[in-house]
């Protein structure tokens, strides 16, 4: 069985069971994002996850350009603060 992962177990991880569970790979999202490996539909709900973190915010600067801009487009919401 191959052990690398998919594009699907980054933006929704499972456990060994197969369950989602609440956890992000957000270092793997970044690499296939870098990669080109995902779709835009993929790219927009992976950083709606890095904005909701607030991880965004202190990765490579075009992260949090690319965060601003999928906001004010409407394509991700900011972060509620708690």
């Amino acid at each position: 069985m191959d052990n690398q992962k998919t594009v699907e177990s980054i933006v929704q991880p499972t456990d060994h069971n197969g369950d989602l569970y609440n956890r992000f790979d957000e270092v793997g999202f970044v690499i296939a994002f870098e990669n080109g490996e995902l779709t835009p539909e993929e790219a927009i709900a992976g950083f709606q996850r890095l904005i909701d973190s607030g991880i965004v915010w202190h990765l490579q600067g075009s992260y949090g350009r690319t965060a601003t801009q999928l906001i004010r487009e409407g394509l991700c919401q900011a972060a509620t603060t708690k």
